[in-house]
């Protein structure tokens, strides 16, 4: 562990960083965790957290490891200071910090496990909480999003591989490009490291195995390296032809980035609007976790964390924020032409009544990408969800926004009882109407649901069909 009061003193002796003599408050905030959060978005956000807190002096101490460092912030008069120490070692390292007390906040690149419970406990953890509190809002903070990219050689002719093509390559069953209709070049794959939360991801959304220790068996004999820094693994690949790996969507660099295609015959590119309304299917959140119990400063870091002053930064960190933008030109156009596909292999007829309800509801609207998901198999909004219908009542008051209306559209994926499906699609957006009626007085012109029209993703698949099940926010010119 390093002792950064010795790196601190050593600095200041050196002339590198002014420090008060007497500093008569001095307030922490550690976060441990995630490479892709803390490598450079954790600090950004400590920095610009500290000038709103009008702490506007910030230096940045390094140490002996590269992926821990000290953002120090001292007040105009120097009567107040602010450290927030960052260890970015990868998600699975950081829950366990957090829960010794060694962290104050866990940053993950992916949503909280069970077995990283059970893995805390084996490890000698203490007053572990359950898997529900950690995703309730007490713990969780959803504060931005990424996404895994396929990243290949700029040079590489390939547009797009399916997943089950991009498990048989990093399982070693397809071993040249031309396999896969590219030229005669052996395959060359890299991944981010096996502590990281990208590696995580890949696992479980790219290898379908929730085991990472599993995933690792697999891939391992098949990698030809690994990389801690996401750039150094994107510029390897950039450099190197025939050469795969997965990089986070702000990492890509000057590598090519490769569509997901599905079994269903479509293709989705990553691209800002697909990755902010999750219609990507390897679209990620970024999580801060803490306990309710948390110190007052690390509160207040978490609220600004969420809140839409924090945007900005994420933003400039190559990262998606949850600021509205509009989609493409084409969009509505193609939502509306494969609205009565419903992408299952042919197995589930859309019902006219649907699709007409769908054109109706999306009539001279758009698309807003804010995606509304649920708890599992409740009514109830999630996380990201629950902070969306904040942002989406205070879009709606502001202009042009505030001279339209505001249609709400749930969908449901295509298995089940088709009737019952479209009641459960049509009972969520009715309790998100009611929702926003009664805590911000806003009044929806449209709740309406449809089932399994309009699909964004392939029901084919069962790591990606739960992206149907949702409700869109559309606006169109008041009528």
């Amino acid at each position: 562990m390093i002792n950064f009061r010795t790196v601190l003193l050593s600095l200041a002796l050196a002339g590198t960083l002014a420090l008060p003599a007497q500093a008569q408050s001095v307030s922490t905030i550690r976060m441990a965790g995630s490479n892709l959060i803390g490598e450079k978005l954790a600090g950004d956000l400590a920095v610009d957290y500290a000038k709103r807190q009008k702490l506007p002096g910030s230096r940045t101490v390094t140490s002996p490891d590269p992926d821990e460092y000290e953002i120090v912030s001292l007040g105009s008069e120097g009567d107040k200071s602010l450290r927030t120490h960052i260890e970015a070692h990868g998600t699975s390292t950081g829950l366990r910090k957090l829960l010794a007390g060694e962290a104050d906040i866990w940053m993950a690149s992916r949503q909280v496990r069970q077995s990283d419970l059970d893995d805390a406990r084996k490890k000698g953890a203490n007053n572990v909480p359950t898997l529900e509190q950690m995703m309730s809002k007490t713990w969780e903070n959803v504060i931005g999003l990424d996404a895994m990219v396929a990243a290949v050689h700029p040079r590489n002719p390939i547009k797009a591989l399916t997943l089950a093509q991009i498990r048989d390559i990093f399982s070693g069953k397809i071993k040249t490009w031309a396999a896969v209709g590219g030229p005669d070049l052996p395959v060359t794959p890299f991944s981010s490291g096996l502590n990281s939360g990208t590696f995580d991801a890949f696992c479980a959304q790219v290898m379908g195995m929730a085991d990472s220790t599993e995933c690792q068996k697999t891939v391992q004999p098949v990698l030809k390296k690994t990389f801690v820094s996401a750039s150094e693994l994107a510029d390897e690949i950039a450099n190197s032809p025939g050469s795969i790996g997965f990089v986070g969507f702000s990492g890509v660099r000057n590598a090519k980035v490769m569509g997901v295609g599905t079994e269903c015959g479509t293709a989705v590119l990553p691209t800002n609007f697909t990755v902010k309304s999750e219609e990507y299917p390897l679209t990620r959140r970024l999580y801060f976790y803490a306990p309710p119990t948390a110190k007052e400063e690390v509160a207040r870091f978490l609220e600004y964390a969420r809140s839409d002053a924090a945007q900005g930064v994420i933003e400039a960190g190559g990262f998606v924020n949850f600021r509205v933008s509009s989609p493409p030109d084409s969009y509505t156009g193609a939502r509306l032409d494969s609205a009565g596909e419903a992408l299952d292999g042919g197995r589930t007829r859309v019902r006219p009544n649907d699709i007409h309800a769908f054109e109706d509801a999306t009539q001279g609207a758009s698309r807003l990408p804010l995606t509304f998901r649920f708890q599992p198999g409740s009514d109830e909004l999630d996380n990201r969800a629950q902070d969306d219908l904040q942002r989406l009542a205070s879009l709606m008051n502001i202009a042009p926004y505030n001279k339209m209306e505001l249609v709400l559209i749930g969908f449901t994926q295509a298995q089940g009882d088709y009737t019952a499906n479209r009641e459960v699609s049509r009972g969520r957006a009715l309790a998100m109407r009611d929702s926003l009626a009664a805590a911000f007085s806003l009044n929806p012109a449209v709740a309406v649901g449809v089932g399994p029209a309009a699909p964004v993703a392939c029901n084919l698949d069962p790591n990606a069909r739960f992206l149907n099940q949702r409700v869109e926010a559309w606006v169109r010119p008041a009528k």
